[in-house]
């Protein structure tokens, strides 16, 4: 699908939408961590231990900003570098105990925070956004693994693909 003026700017009130929802759930509920950090924590106590390298791409910073933030939170005691067996110039990135019982926490008070706004919804917000759920869940996995860019690709005959109309998503 080729995405049209319409759709940038939807695009771009989105993810401000969302970041600022996501940074005032975190900074509400944050036990004096960054917005950085905590998304870390966020982040290894929802797909476990993973090398410093995939930290980076999920929280979409550079290997060097990771690795601050990481530093940080081996200070606080809330996550454990571990060599690779495999390769020595890899680390893996886990979550300490203390940093299992941040998450937990975290989790817990941000739930409850989003719990009491969307409580303040009418009916119809409501079922908006459980409809909206599974398209947030689809563009999480598709941004975290992306699929090929079919506008990217050579067409066998030289030829572009043609745009395809997407649905209004003004609704």
């Amino acid at each position: 699908m080729t995405a049209g003026p319409d759709d940038a700017q939807f695009a771009a009130e989105l993810r401000l939408v969302l970041g600022r929802l996501n940074r005032k759930l975190r900074i509400r509920a944050a036990s004096g961590l960054t917005a950085s950090q905590s998304s870390i924590i966020a982040t290894l106590a929802a797909a476990g231990p993973l090398h410093l390298g995939e930290l980076a791409r999920r929280e979409a910073v550079t290997a060097p900003s990771a690795s601050r933030a990481v530093d940080r939170l081996v200070e606080l005691g809330l996550v454990q570098r571990m060599a690779d067996p495999d390769d020595a110039r890899r680390h893996t990135v886990a979550l300490t105990q203390r940093g299992h019982a941040a998450a937990a926490n975290s989790d817990d008070a941000a739930t409850r925070l989003l719990a009491e706004a969307l409580h303040r919804r009418t009916v119809s917000q409501s079922r908006a956004l459980q409809h909206a759920l599974p398209v947030l869940r689809a563009l999480v996995t598709d941004l975290i693994a992306p699929g090929p860019d079919p506008a990217a690709e050579p067409h066998p005959t030289g030829a572009r693909p043609k745009p395809r109309s997407c649905p209004d998503h003004r609704h």
